[in-house]
C-alpha cells in the first residue's frame, strides 16, 4: 500500500508538469463506480493510467483542481488537491516562513491518504528549486521524488 501511495504522489507531481490528459483511456468499471460514490456525478473527468494497476482521475470540483488515484479494484488510494499558500494550515505556513524565509512557493497540493494528509510544494530561492513534504503540525522534510532527475 505504501508503494501505491508513493506512486500516487509521484503521479500527482507529474500532473503539474503536463496538461490534463484527455486521452482515450477508459477507466475500469470498478474504478468508475468508486469514483461516482466518492465524488458524485462530476461532469468532466479525464482518465489516465499511471501504472499497470493504478488509474488517475483529474477533475474540477467546487472550482478546485482534484486528482484521485484508484487501483484497478476500485479502491481509492489517494486524493490530491491544488492549493494556494493561504489554504495551508497556520502552523505549516508559520514553519515555512521560519525555516525557509522569503521563497517563492509553487506546485502546492496535499495528498489525502487513509492514514494521514501530507502537503507537497516546491520552494524556489536564488534559482534553486527544492521539493518539500510537510504536515499540518509544521514538520517539513526536503524530498527527492523518484521521477525527477
Amino acid at each position: 500500500m505504501k508503494r501505491l501511495f508513493s506512486l500516487a504522489v509521484a503521479g500527482a507531481f507529474a500532473l503539474s508538469a503536463q496538461a490534463f490528459t484527455t486521452g482515450n483511456h477508459e477507466a475500469p468499471y470498478p474504478v468508475r463506480q468508486s469514483f461516482a460514490r466518492e465524488f458524485g456525478h462530476v461532469k468532466t473527468v479525464n482518465w489516465a493510467p499511471v501504472k499497470d494497476n493504478l488509474t488517475k482521475a483529474s477533475f474540477m470540483l467546487d472550482d478546485q483542481e482534484f486528482t484521485a488515484f484508484f487501483d484497478n479494484a476500485g479502491d481509492l488510494v489517494a486524493t490530491t488537491v491544488s492549493l494556494q499558500k493561504h489554504q495551508l494550515p497556520i502552523k505549516l505556513r508559520l514553519a515555512i516562513d521560519a525555516k525557509l524565509g522569503s521563497v517563492l512557493l509553487s506546485e502546492m497540493y496535499y495528498v489525502e491518504h487513509s492514514s494521514e494528509t501530507a502537503y507537497y510544494f516546491n520552494a524556489i530561492k536564488d534559482g534553486q528549486t527544492k521539493t518539500y513534504q510537510a504536515f499540518a503540525n509544521g514538520r517539513m522534510t526536503e524530498v527527492q521524488l523518484g521521477w525527477k532527475k
